[in-house]
């Protein structure tokens, strides 16, 4: 468990220790680096994770349309339909 971080105020000891000899910006772009890397990383797998949910959803909502068409369209052999046409004919 990690511990929970506040925000620093002036005054209060560092969150982090600051290194003790060697190029000081080269670690901090190696932390921020390593950290965007990771957050990218976890971003990159919850997208593929969407995209392959998202694909599959698309699949069977076609899948699904592609058969429902075929009820919307009216049946030749009904009989009410072929009454209904032949009155509207005489209209």
């Amino acid at each position: 468990m990690q511990p929970r971080r506040t925000q620093w105020r002036s005054g209060q000891p560092y969150h982090h220790e600051l290194p003790g000899s060697g190029n000081h910006r080269k670690e901090c772009k190696d932390r921020t680096v390593k950290f965007d890397q990771d957050f990218c990383a976890g971003w990159n797998s919850e997208i593929d994770s969407l995209l392959t949910f998202a694909g599959l959803f698309s699949a069977i909502v076609t899948a699904f349309t592609v058969e429902s068409y075929q009820w919307l369209q009216p049946s030749p052999q009904d009989t009410t339909n072929q009454i209904l046409l032949n009155i509207s004919a005489q209209l």
